[in-house]
């Protein structure tokens, strides 16, 4: 499995930025080939923003979002509560990478082994995720 960092430069203020953050990722995806993308968010406003991008945009931005998620490729959006996803809250957290870089790690940064060992040996944690394919919500 690869890696794309998506954790540097978070946004976090008005949605034209969000939109930026996404489009960027999304065309960083496209040119490194991926046909499947699965984007798991503790944020569960991410899918709705983005599966509601209208192609009739007046924005170009928002068009070029819409246009980059109806090629041909799988997008998925799944929502997982933070807690329930410490290790990629911890990963986030350390802003690995830079925003046009695709990340390969061959063994996890030291300080996330505690965190995976958590997840293998337990306490265990109430997993819930909900996956909404962006397929299915997009226009005929």
């Amino acid at each position: 499995m690869e890696w794309i960092s998506p954790f540097k430069n978070n946004p976090t203020s008005s949605t034209m930025v969000v939109y930026q953050w996404w489009f960027n990722k999304f065309k960083l995806a496209w040119s490194y080939g991926f046909e499947v993308l699965l984007i798991q968010t503790d944020c569960s406003e991410v899918p709705k923003l983005l599966l509601s991008t209208p192609t009739s945009s007046p924005y170009s931005l928002v068009r070029a979002i819409a246009r980059l998620m109806s090629r041909a490729w799988s997008i998925d959006f799944q929502v997982i509560k933070r807690e329930a996803n410490s290790a990629a809250d911890h990963l986030a957290k350390l802003s690995l990478g830079s925003d046009n870089q695709k990340l390969v790690m061959d063994s996890p940064p030291t300080s996330l082994v505690p965190l995976l060992s958590r997840d293998v040996h337990g306490p265990p944690y109430v997993r819930t995720a909900r996956t909404i394919h962006a397929q299915a919500a997009q226009a005929p």
